[in-house]
């Protein structure tokens, strides 16, 4: 008797914690990046959105390869690993409820292709210069704003042109160095960016349209 009540209340909680686990799992949705060579087909209101990520530093004077997976191109010299948070804004237009994507896909050149369903999204940043997934509310940085609007198959966000302060080169004997970022804005790039997707995808989904990003400004 003991038994089978035990073995009912591990049923129970186990069913009562079900709803939280499918609520997380939500939460953190895998964002799709499609396979290169193929053409690009999306369901009923989402778009292809594609665009560019370039990180450049004064002192270093020259963009800086964050996205890079050969870990050499980050110790001399020390170049930070940018990892990105993308946010879905629940409802869109608000700004209570999001959720949350930690690191979707960027190609080593900072491009970014993702499947997104229509609505209002950030991307975000965190300052650990080694790189992390780790995204805390009171150290992740907004670096821009966008939408995917209704109706469009392939949208064009621009170029996030980050400008970031590293320090001196001591500062990275600590543990966990951060950098900060120092500026925020956007490029068009127009026809030449559609013609580095073509020559990636065989096809794409129409209508195309570009809708850039709005910066963020950096906290003081």
């Amino acid at each position: 008797m003991w038994l089978a009540s035990g073995r009912a209340r591990r049923t129970g909680q186990r069913r009562s914690l079900l709803p939280f686990l499918i609520a997380a799992l939500g939460a953190c949705a895998s964002v799709v990046s499609p396979r290169p060579g193929a053409p690009v087909e999306v369901e009923a209101g989402k778009a292809l959105v594609f665009g560019r990520v370039r990180v450049t530093s004064a002192r270093h004077g020259r963009e800086l390869p964050v996205f890079s997976a050969r870990p050499l191109e980050h110790v001399i010299p020390p170049d930070p690993v940018l990892n990105l948070e993308l946010r879905a804004i629940h409802p869109p237009g608000g700004a209570v409820r999001y959720s949350s994507n930690p690191s979707p896909r960027v190609e080593e050149d900072g491009s970014f292709h993702w499947i997104l369903r229509q609505g209002d999204y950030v991307l975000a940043s965190n300052p650990r210069a080694y790189g992390s997934s780790r995204f805390e509310p009171g150290e992740t940085t907004v670096l821009a704003r966008f939408t995917v609007p209704r109706g469009a198959g392939t949208v064009y966000l621009g170029t996030l042109e980050v400008a970031v302060h590293l320090g001196e080169l001591e500062q990275w004997k600590i543990h966990e160095p951060r950098y900060t970022v120092v500026r925020v804005s956007v490029v068009d790039e127009g026809e030449q960016a559609f013609t580095v997707l073509r020559s990636r995808f065989p096809s794409v989904p129409d209508p195309k349209a570009t809708v850039p990003m709005v910066p963020e400004p950096p906290q003081p």
